[in-house]
């Protein structure tokens, strides 16, 4: 009499438990965009790879405006900044010398979106203080 094996090496698992393993494994990476309510100014935002991603209910030159007065607000060295119609760069340093890059991309010419990372790994709290600065800039509260 042949003896069966048991366990998870020895058998075939169905497709669904397949499917399974590998959004468990999959999801931890992914960073969800939460939609917010349009009295924010935010569209929505997501948080990835040390980068804080905000969708502001504002044009691209109103949005580099607040984000520039928000940075210097924030008590900010200005190292760095450039932009054209449809893009900007900052570049900021803290007291610390820690970097601060400040990205901004044209979605509409009511929506931009802004990319925010401090420091090499990305501080979240850091970069969640920033993007609130921005929003009560260009909303005025």
């Amino acid at each position: 009499m042949e003896k069966r094996k048991s366990g998870l090496c020895s058998r075939i698992l169905p497709p669904i438990s397949v499917i399974s393993l590998l959004l468990i494994l999959l999801l931890p990476s992914c960073s969800p965009v939460v939609r917010m309510g349009e009295s924010t100014g935010i569209a929505g935002y997501s948080y990835s790879l040390g980068t804080l991603h905000v969708l502001y209910k504002a044009g691209i030159m109103d949005t580099w405006d607040a984000t520039l007065a928000a940075l210097k607000e924030a008590n900010l060295s200005i190292t760095e900044s450039g932009h054209g119609q449809s893009s900007g760069r900052i570049i900021a340093k803290r007291a610390d010398e820690t970097l601060v890059t400040v990205s901004l991309d044209y979605k509409s010419h009511k929506e931009t979106e802004v990319s925010i990372r401090v420091g090499y790994v990305g501080e979240r709290d850091a970069s969640v203080k920033i993007a609130e600065a921005i929003r009560r800039i260009l909303f005025n509260g």
